[in-house]
């Protein structure tokens, strides 16, 4: 599997339509709700496929990098605040596994970091609602810590809103004083998980 994954990660076409079915036979991997060793050993097939394509792309900020990484974090995202809890565990748990390579990026950085969390913290609110032992609250904090950790650091990045960035919904700017903002609004939620979360995000921005 990890060959092949070296192999297909060669294709600099946005949505390959191979080199998709293997990412999506991945990430549904990461929404099995029968296999957490399905699970695990999928973060780690979706890890080595962005690694291999930063190396065939030559770099984090190359145009055919950013269109494999785009096309993982487009099912991300997509998968985030979604009604099934499997699949917004395996949402979580995917960004859990390649946010080391995320953030090596800055257009990357730029255009997802600002998205991420306002979709994580809306999965961590829906979260409440399910079974604990699904770990869903545990892995969408864990989510959050990770952006958390970009935006303490490039927090100068995200003072003034760029044409490229995905401005969340309801948002005016997609920027950090925004955010702190809308932060402040969950503040007065009442899932506990995410409301707990929401205000260390607003004591450390």
């Amino acid at each position: 599997m990890i060959q092949m994954i070296h192999w297909f990660t060669k294709n600099q076409n946005y949505e390959n339509p191979e080199t998709m079915s293997m990412l999506d036979t991945f990430m549904d991997g990461m929404i099995s709700g029968r296999n957490a060793s399905i699970r695990d050993f999928s973060g780690v097939c979706l890890k080595e496929f962005l690694k291999w394509a930063v190396k065939h792309a030559g770099g984090f900020d190359k145009s055919a990098y950013l269109k494999n990484a785009t096309s993982i974090l487009k099912r991300i995202i997509s998968f985030s605040m979604h009604p099934n809890s499997f699949k917004r565990l395996g949402s979580t748990l995917a960004w859990n596994s390649i946010y080391t390579l995320f953030r090596e990026s800055e257009t990357l950085i730029d255009v997802y970091t600002l998205q991420l969390l306002y979709v994580f913290i809306e999965s961590l609110a829906i979260a409440q609602g399910d079974d604990p032992s699904l770990g869903t609250q545990q892995q969408a904090i864990g989510a959050l810590s990770h952006v958390q950790r970009i935006i303490k650091e490039k927090s100068q990045v995200f003072i003034k809103e760029t044409s490229k960035r995905h401005r969340p919904p309801s948002w005016t700017e997609a920027t950090l004083d925004v955010a702190v903002r809308w932060l402040l609004r969950q503040c007065g939620r009442i899932e506990t998980e995410s409301r707990r979360k929401c205000i260390e995000l607003v004591c450390t921005f």
